[in-house]
This record gives C-alpha cells, structure tokens and sequence, in this order.
C-alpha cells in the first residue's frame, strides 16, 4: 500500500527516488531504518529492495504499470481507488505464480532463475545490478 499511495499522492507517476522519498516522508522511518544496507548488495538498502517488490507485485497484479525504466504510473483501471486489499494482492500473485510454474511444466519451458529478485527496475550506482 505505502508504494500506491506514493504514486497517488505523486499524481498518478514518479520514478523509484520519487516514490522511496513519499514512502520514508508517509511513513516517518527514520535514518536508521532507511539505510539498512539489503544483505548482500552494497549499493540498495533493504527499503529500496522491499519497494522494488513492492513495484513488481503491483505491477503483475495490474495496479502499475512502467513505459520508461525506473518510471511507474497507476494504470488507468485503478486511478479512481484509493485502497488495494493488499492480501488480495498477494493471493492473486501468488496464484500467477503457481500457474506460471503449471504451465511451464507442463510445456517442459521451466527456466532456473525465475524466482529471482526484481532488479530490472532498482537504479544501481555506476551502472551495476
């Protein structure tokens, strides 16, 4: 929730330092919390990785979208809601998920890696990631 109702507040879009920014202001953390490094990455901190799933799930529940990199808006089915029943998103990804995994057993397609953490969208410093 914290990282819809950033883009709501920040009129619909923002990039990932404009959303990090509303969610640590919503939210009052404070330093301490905020640079909790995420084991095992130098250059993110825990906060910065949490909102990167944060983005992904709402993104495949169909809440967000992204045209440009780093960039998010509200897809325009959810610029009228105001509050996402965050178990719902859970279970209905979750779900994606498991059909995802059916279908390429199914189909024999099943690729190692495919429950890695999203990196594609988190601005890494001096080009990495």
């Amino acid at each position: 929730m914290p990282t819809f109702v950033a883009l709501k507040e920040l009129g619909g879009s923002g990039n990932n330092d404009e959303i990090l920014h509303r969610v640590i202001a919503n939210l009052n953390l404070p330093d301490e919390v905020v640079d909790i490094p995420h084991i095992g990455a130098s250059n993110i901190s825990e906060l910065q990785y949490q909102l990167a799933w944060s983005r992904t799930y709402l993104k495949l529940y169909g809440a967000i979208e992204n045209s440009v990199r780093s960039v998010w808006s509200i897809h325009p089915n959810f610029v009228g809601i105001n509050k996402l029943g965050e178990k719902n998103v859970l279970k209905i990804v979750a779900q994606m998920k498991v059909d995802k995994h059916k279908k390429q057993a199914e189909t024999g397609n099943e690729k190692p890696g495919d429950d890695a953490p999203p990196n594609n969208d988190v601005e890494y410093p001096f080009g990495g990631g």
